[in-house]
């Protein structure tokens, strides 16, 4: 079953050009973090750290949507560290904000990391600090690994941005 079909009826040339600078990013200064939070990510089979299945936790606490585990004021910035206690990554993703990557397991990110991310991976028994600023709207969100089962068992958490 055709399901798309391209034709290509006639040859032009591709006169595109990469500007000789992209669009600078401007980097969050550590000093004007005003908080510093630690998450630490574990869990598995029977709580047992790098297990598949079972109940994943940040800070050993299951997902609990009533519970607020953070609560950055808005316009501010803040630092999070995330510690990995399992033989698994965690891609770790914030809602509301982006974000820059300060460090993976103590060191300066790789150049793949420059830039605005939503995500960062925490290896396993690894580390990763990341710094964001928390414009433009106060609310509930969450975070969470970004493996599918680690967040549907639990690995996830609420933060509040709060005026």
């Amino acid at each position: 079953m055709d399901i798309l079909r391209f034709d290509v009826d006639r040859m032009e040339t591709d006169d595109s050009q990469l500007p000789s600078v992209l669009r600078p990013i401007e980097q969050l200064a550590v000093s004007d973090a005003v908080q510093t939070r630690s998450f630490t990510l574990s869990g598995g089979m029977m709580g047992m750290p790098g297990m598949m299945g079972g109940l994943w936790t940040i800070n050993g606490n299951p997902f609990d949507p009533d519970r607020v585990d953070a609560d950055p004021k808005l316009d501010t910035v803040e630092i999070w560290e995330f510690r990995n206690m399992s033989m698994m990554d965690h891609p770790v993703h914030v809602h509301q904000t982006m974000f820059q990557v300060l460090e993976i397991n103590g060191m300066p990110p790789p150049a793949t990391h420059a830039g605005w991310k939503d995500t960062v991976n925490v290896p396993a028994m690894g580390s990763a600090r990341i710094i964001m600023e928390f414009p433009d709207y106060a609310g509930r969100y969450v975070f969470h690994c970004h493996v599918l089962e680690h967040e549907d068992h639990a690995m996830m958490a609420r933060f509040d941005v709060i005026p």
